[in-house]
């Protein structure tokens, strides 16, 4: 009868040391894995050349990022508080100085002067860098809750530029509308 359940006991252990096993190999497997990334990643070295030409790269489309979002808030002559409030999370995401945001502002707020995306800049792009940059101005037109005609010709401008299909641009303006709540 202690022998019966004596084994009944250890059935039900069995299971429960197999987890406790496997969990811990998991962790310390997952860990060193870990330690060995994070070694090789700091101690890798890129040329200046290299780290150069990425950095330009990332300062070319938060140029053309901003700029975009810039011409889509002012192009209906109306720069609301909510479309200047999404240009300053933007501007301090990507980690602009004070000055550099003031100039950005200035110019938000200068409705006579014209800074379009030209098409060099736009060849420097990728296809999702365009369509990140398309999405924050359909962002941007939406800030106020409301589509000017002004803005949804600027944005058929873009997509025709950035060599978007129309239903691309129609699936992230969707998704920019679910985002924001917007019917």
């Amino acid at each position: 009868l202690a022998e019966r359940f004596l084994k009944r006991k250890l059935l039900r252990v069995v299971p429960v040391l197999g987890i406790v096993f496997s969990g811990g190999v998991n962790y310390v497997g997952t860990r060193n894995l870990g330690e060995f990334a994070k070694k090789y990643y700091q101690g890798r070295k890129f040329p200046d050349s290299e780290t150069a030409s990425v950095s330009s790269e990332v300062q070319h489309f938060q140029r053309c990022y901003v700029q975009v979002m810039v011409n889509m808030a002012k192009i209906d002559r109306q720069v609301t508080k909510e479309e200047e409030d999404l240009l300053k999370e933007s501007l301090r995401m990507f980690g602009y100085a004070k000055e550099e945001q003031d100039k950005f502002l200035t110019d938000l707020h200068d409705l006579d002067s014209a800074n379009p995306i030209t098409a060099e800049d736009i060849g420097r792009l990728s296809e999702e860098d365009c369509r990140f940059i398309l999405k924050q101005g359909i962002a941007m037109m939406y800030a106020d809750g409301k589509k000017a005609i002004q803005e949804a010709n600027y944005l058929e401008v873009l997509r025709k530029r950035f060599g978007l299909d129309p239903d691309v641009v129609n699936n992230l303006e969707s998704v920019v509308r679910s985002e924001m709540g917007i019917a």
